[in-house]
């Protein structure tokens, strides 16, 4: 077993958190437009909801 460093924890961390990153990124602004997407409609949905009740 390999003791390592406080600091070899921390470079091993931050180096996969940026290859999770780079991986994830090209979903990001998929999910970012669906999530937008789905507010826009609900929104539209309460605006026509509350033209019915006036």
């Amino acid at each position: 077993m390999i003791a390592l460093r406080p600091t070899d924890a921390k470079r091993i961390n931050s180096g996969f958190s940026a290859v999770a990153k780079r991986r994830l990124w090209p979903f990001a602004s998929e999910i970012r437009k669906r999530f937008f997407a789905e507010i826009d409609s609900l929104r539209e949905r309460l605006e026509a909801h509350g033209r019915e009740t006036d």
